[in-house]
């Protein structure tokens, strides 16, 4: 079809949205109620960082995606065409601004499609910046000379399909009404929200917005609000001379790989990955203001190992073989810096690439000087079709790449360490935490506990799982895990059999510390998470959270959500109240790339420990370790409570993820029935864990809500529930119930303790004894799979098949 040029007045675009044509004007600013003011003051923290994060692009890019997907881009385009043909004059339409450089202009076409698709208005396409380079902290937006049209950089048949399978119709400039019939609305007073000016006027048929740049809160996105969004990022494709210039410089860059790898087919795999390196001047610049910035917002990421970029890509295995194209914005980089940075990188080994080496070594025309955001078109689609891609998570242009790779499945990692500032305005459901347990096939007693910390993470949304998976993959749990879409990891420590031998040295007296070393199985189970930092698949991940099994999650989680700085090895929280040491490593935040670096030092100090996996003061096990190894980072900045709740500590109503560390439902139901609380060596001190969940604890709070995923609520029938955890959850709901009873809370020493009396109650309500206690059992057929050896013994069980397999400590 044939794109007629755009009707915004060709000289002068953006007063074209300040005053109509022939000097007439329809403005409606909007005023608010002194009640309104209350809510945006609530914000200001929030608006502040979002000025701050409307400058952090500034460099190349570019969209593509990945050949695989060309043939649905394609057919997107055919279906575009008619309807772009068929789209009659809207009776109500929304025109906007975009402004600053490329990446910021996607999230602001981003924004303004949620608005028109919220508010039943046609969105017009706006005319985009060929160069929108920040010299200050001011936007920048159209001018008589650095502004094109839609068409000329993406192609709009393709977008046009794209939003409107999500119900969003589109037109060019060309077939909107006329300026004269728009009322511009200005986002001067707005803030984050932008929605509710449009909203309120929908009597108001043509409304024209400033740049719509983060002018919506992430939490007026609702979650039906994200395929609109995706079908967006997804539609803002190159037109054809841009995705004629992509595959050139993508095929020159598979030439480069030789030799090439053979993949399982027998066909080679020519591979490319792509570095977005932040290192201009203007970056700097930018980087120097935005870490001045006084707002208690904490900014410490911003130029984080750019000068020694060829030792982190070494940490997150980037392989020197594959050829590796360094996107900048070359003109604005000072020729020292370049030469140092760009060197380090070919002594490291790796095959350089750069635009300026597409259009003169590799005669890729068109890929050398071009407008600065014509060049980050095309490097953003490289960055979405390449291997593996790495950016600075402070800019713009590296983290939106960073979040459409990771929607894909793609790989994408960071090398500036610190969060991704801009998920801050984002909805949470476009970024997820990676969440990383372990799991066995032969500890079955305790699977339903992870089974409701996984159904807790998806009702909640927000956290990606990933299973470190040790012992028989045909087992019942590996194949629930795999069902509810766990990433599984096949995991075999290649240090098994010397850590067995270090702790048989003092097996007799590390068991009254805890049950774990009494069976080698469990041990190594609980020393596979010092293996996450080593996990292929995991290293393109600067933070996760690691989690023991027995959790369940109250709310969604970012990585937002940890307090600025985050840890810089791993952060845990206090075992106990008074904040003494250990601190308690069942949950941890854990920063890879520190851990990575330090692994084999940490491997060391374990295996030459001399106490049977003891550490002193520290504790046993590999909580112990991690204390003692990380002391110095860990032991000032622990995590808040809110994220290692537990149910023998007070109450925290906000808290985001209870661990029943120490005494399992199980053993609180045995503590009310018998008196007794834990059943293993080295748990005689749960007696008064169980005390204090009962007299003063969460428990009563936290086991209603834990019970729900066993499908027991307080309406039950609890007469009729069979045998299991659906029991031992109802009887422990009952007893909460019996507990706020004056007659079952006898005071005992000054203080109320559910003793004698409250038994009472329970057993002749339920004529029923202790629960047995929980044994570990190995999973599956016994001689096929022996039981789980003790620490005395040098043998292991043996498993079969896996999913993706991880042997030892993977290699680089």
């Amino acid at each position: 079809m044939q794109i007629v040029a755009s009707s915004l007045r060709p000289g002068t675009p953006s007063r074209a949205f300040h005053q109509r044509q022939h000097g007439k004007s329809n403005s409606y600013i909007p005023s608010f109620e002194p009640s309104t003011w209350v809510t945006l003051i609530a914000i200001v923290v929030i608006c502040a960082y979002g000025a701050a994060l409307q400058y952090l692009d500034l460099l190349p890019t570019t969209r593509q995606a990945s050949t695989a997907s060309s043939a649905q881009h394609a057919d997107l385009g055919r279906r575009g065409a008619s309807l772009l043909q068929s789209v009659a004059y809207p009776e109500r339409s929304l025109r906007f601004q975009v402004c600053n450089g490329f990446a910021n202009q996607r999230l602001a076409i981003l924004y303004a499609a949620v608005i028109a698709k919220k508010t039943d208005r046609t969105l017009v396409l706006p005319r985009l910046l060929g160069t929108g380079t920040q010299l200050n902290d001011s936007s920048v937006t159209e001018t008589d000379d650095n502004s094109v049209p839609f068409e000329s950089v993406y192609d709009v048949d393709t977008f046009a399909s794209a939003v409107s399978a999500q119900g969003l119709k589109v037109v060019l400039p060309s077939g909107a009404p006329p300026l004269t019939n728009y009322t511009h609305m200005s986002f001067q007073h707005i803030g984050f929200d932008g929605l509710k000016p449009v909203r309120d006027h929908s009597n108001i048929p043509h409304v024209a917005l400033d740049c719509t740049l983060f002018k919506l809160s992430p939490s007026s996105i609702e979650p039906e609000d994200l395929p609109l969004m995706w079908a967006v990022l997804d539609g803002l494709v190159p037109n054809a001379p841009h995705q004629k210039v992509v595959r050139q410089a993508i095929t020159a860059l598979h030439k480069l790989h030789a030799p090439a790898q053979t993949d399982q087919q027998g066909g080679s795999q020519l591979r490319f990955n792509v570095l977005h390196l932040r290192m201009e001047s203007d970056w700097v610049a930018h980087c120097q203001r935005w870490g001045s910035l006084h707002d208690g917002i904490v900014r410490d990421n911003c130029y984080n190992n750019t000068d020694t970029i060829h030792a982190y890509l070494r940490l997150v295995n980037f392989p020197p073989s594959v050829p590796l194209y360094v996107a900048a914005y070359w003109p604005d980089v000072d020729h020292g810096r370049e030469e140092a940075v760009m060197g380090g990188l070919r002594l490291e080994g790796y095959k350089v690439v750069t635009s300026r080496d597409l259009a003169t070594r590799l005669g890729v025309p068109g890929a050398g000087e071009v407008a600065r955001e014509l060049g980050a078109l095309v490097d953003y689609a490289l960055a979405l079709a390449c291997d593996r891609f790495i950016g600075n998570s402070v800019s713009t242009f590296s983290a939106l790449a960073i979040l459409e790779r990771r929607h894909r499945g793609q790989w994408a990692a960071y090398y500036n360490g610190g969060n991704m500032p801009v998920t801050m305005m984002l909805p949470a459901g476009m970024h997820q935490l990676p969440w990383v347990f372990t799991a066995n096939s032969w500890s079955e007693p305790y699977d339903h506990m992870l089974k409701i910390a996984v159904q807790s993470a998806q009702r909640h949304g927000g956290l990606k799982p990933y299973c470190l998976f040790l012992g028989n993959t045909s087992s019942p749990l590996h194949k629930w895990l795999a069902a509810r879409k766990v990433t599984l990891l096949r995991h075999e420590p290649e240090w098994r059999e010397r850590l067995v031998a270090v702790a048989r040295s003092h097996m007799k007296e590390n068991t009254q510390y805890s049950p774990l070393y009494t069976s080698a199985d469990m041990l190594v189970s609980t020393f596979q998470r010092i293996d996450i930092a080593r996990t292929p698949v995991l290293d393109q991940y600067s933070y996760v959270l690691y989690t023991d099994a027995d959790v369940y999650f109250r709310r969604r989680i970012t990585l937002d959500d940890f307090r600025l700085p985050l840890p810089t090895a791993v952060g845990m929280a206090v075992e106990f109240l008074s904040g003494a040491i250990p601190y308690n490593a069942g949950i941890m935040l854990m920063h890879l790339p520190r851990l990575r670096a330090t692994y084999d030092e940490f491997l060391q100090f374990i295996m030459s420990n001399t106490a049977g996996l003891h550490f002193g003061q520290y504790g046993p096990a590999d909580q112990g370790a991690f204390n003692a190894f990380y002391k110095d980072e860990v032991h000032p900045k622990p995590l808040d409570q809110s994220f290692n709740a537990r149910p023998h500590n007070p109450l925290i109503p906000y808290a985001a993820i209870v661990h029943y560390h120490g005494p399992k439902p199980a053993d609180y139901l045995r503590y009310i029935q018998g008196g007794k609380c834990g059943s293993s060596p080295g748990e005689s001190n749960f007696y008064w864990l169980c005390e204090n969940a009962f007299s003063s604890g969460g428990l009563c709070s936290y086991v209603t809500e834990w019970g729900e995923y066993l499908g027991v609520t307080a309406a039950s029938d609890h007469d009729h529930i069979p045998l299991g955890p659906a029991r031992v959850a109802a009887r422990l709901m009952d007893a909460c119930s019996w507990l706020n009873k004056k007659e079952a809370a006898p005071t005992w020493n000054g203080r109320e303790e559910p003793t004698q009396t409250m038994r009472e109650l329970h057993n002749k309500r339920w004529h029923d004894s202790p629960p047995p206690a929980a044994t570990t059992t190995q999973q599956g057929d016994s001689a096929a799979h022996p039981p789980p050896t003790t620490v005395s013994s040098s043998s292991s069980s043996t498993s079969s098949g896996a999913e993706q397999h991880v042997s030892g400590t993977a290699s680089s």
